[in-house]
């Protein structure tokens, strides 16, 4: 009988376990539901400043301007009013999360994309669709400047970490991993098939062994 009482104990603890792992996933899985639906609207705001800057610019490969904001603002538009989120970190600006002041060790990415694109650094910070245009614009010109013909995005890797305000020119151990995690993290959305649905970009089938090697894909997942 004893026995049997055990049994039943260990059955009922493993079936409030697996309810309650349920529960937790199921809850997890809402959660998920709701940033995404947050994103999505977010991204519908400012739908048309991306269009229209693939309509002016189309050497850049649709995706590459939404997976650069997504990982800065998430489609959010950071004007000199937005309150900081660090007073340690460099505050970003635009759509585009550029960089003004690197507080000398970032680089000051938004006075490279003032140049490249022409576009002053003021309507850059202000204006979200200058924002969006000045860093398709500075793409478009180095993509051109380097002789880039095809529209696959991890051949414009150098592309993507010159125009980030993350630090190329001090090779070490540290930035090299900094570097190549962001541009995994870029690639990584491209792949993603809901973001290919949701912010209608198409599936370039990206080979991230080929592009980071197996061994370091290990540590950035």
């Amino acid at each position: 009988m004893k026995k049997i009482f055990f049994l039943l104990n260990v059955l009922l603890s493993f079936i409030f376990k697996a309810e309650v792992f349920a529960q937790e996933q199921y809850q997890g899985k809402a959660i998920n539901e709701q940033v995404e639906n947050a994103l999505v609207k977010n991204y519908s705001d400012v739908k048309v400043f991306f269009e229209k800057a693939y309509s002016m610019y189309p050497e850049v490969p649709k995706g590459i301007l939404e997976a650069v904001s997504y990982h800065y603002t998430h489609f959010k538009h950071i004007s000199y009013n937005t309150p900081e989120s660090s007073e340690e970190l460099p505050r970003v600006y635009g759509i585009m999360g550029l960089t003004l002041n690197g507080k000398n060790y970032f680089r000051n990415n938004l006075i490279t994309v003032s140049i490249l694109s022409g576009y002053s650094q003021e309507d850059i910070i202000k204006d979200t669709a200058v924002n969006v245009n000045a860093y398709a614009a500075a793409f478009s010109f180095l993509k051109n400047y380097l002789k880039i013909t095809s529209q696959k995005p991890e051949e414009m890797l150098k592309i993507i970490a010159f125009l980030s305000e993350l630090n190329i020119n001090s090779t070490t151990t540290i930035n090299d991993y900094t570097i190549n995690l962001y541009l995994y993290g870029i690639l990584s959305f491209l792949n993603n098939k809901e973001n290919q649905k949701n912010y209608n970009f198409p599936d370039y089938n990206i080979n991230l062994d080929s592009v980071f090697g197996e061994a370091n894909l290990k540590t950035f997942k």
